[in-house]
């Protein structure tokens, strides 16, 4: 008789989960309309999503000069260059 540890009933239903999703993603994703598996008979409508791109808004010359005019009334930006002393410095400075 074999015994079977805690830990490999946990790996047995682990994998067996992961077994069974796996089968019901493909099943999800499949572009099939009936499916007969194990003596399951399923009939199912199918999104056709690639058929109908992504409907956009048209983007006018309006709409873009009103953005480059937001963008021309901010702030200026200060430049990069830091005022605290590199990492480099700092750490030349502790090893003397």
């Amino acid at each position: 008789m074999v015994a079977f540890t805690p830990t490999d009933i946990t790996l047995l239903i682990g994998a067996t989960s992961t077994a069974l999703a796996s089968v019901f993603m493909v099943i999800q994703r499949s572009r099939c309309t009936t499916v007969k598996c194990c003596g399951v008979h399923c009939e199912r409508n199918v999104d056709d999503l690639e058929a109908q791109p992504e409907q956009l808004d048209a983007i006018t010359q309006t709409d873009i000069e009103r953005r480059l005019s937001t963008l021309s009334n901010a702030p200026a930006i200060r430049s990069l260059s830091p005022s605290r002393p590199s990492v480099a410095r700092m750490v030349n400075n502790l090893e003397r």
